[in-house]
């Protein structure tokens, strides 16, 4: 997964940080936003002190191995999710057969 992409999944979990959730899923995405948070460290440090855009841009487009689990359409339909935050989502979310195609 590229670090923009952990970065991404990061920032749309955030935004579910006040949210008063039940069940399974909030120990679900507390797991994976720490598992981005901790991913994004060494992203963060790396990047501290590069002033070149170019050089920035490289860092944020590295591979970075981390197994995320991944969410299924129910488990997020509770959630009040933008169009911007499925769109970060989008690498760890199981969209099934349901939407194969439109992708």
């Amino acid at each position: 997964m590229k670090n923009y992409e952990i970065a991404n999944i990061n920032n749309a979990l955030a935004s579910l940080v006040d949210q008063k959730l039940t069940g399974r899923l909030k120990f679900k995405l507390f797991k994976v936003k720490r598992a981005c948070e901790q991913a994004l460290e060494l992203v963060y440090e790396t990047m501290e002190g590069v002033d070149a855009e170019a050089e920035r841009l490289e860092i944020l487009n590295e591979e970075q191995e981390l197994k995320l689990d991944k969410f299924t359409l129910d488990e997020l339909e509770s959630l009040p999710l933008s169009m911007k935050d499925i769109g970060n989502l989008a690498p760890i979310i199981d969209f099934g057969e349901e939407l194969e195609g439109v992708e």
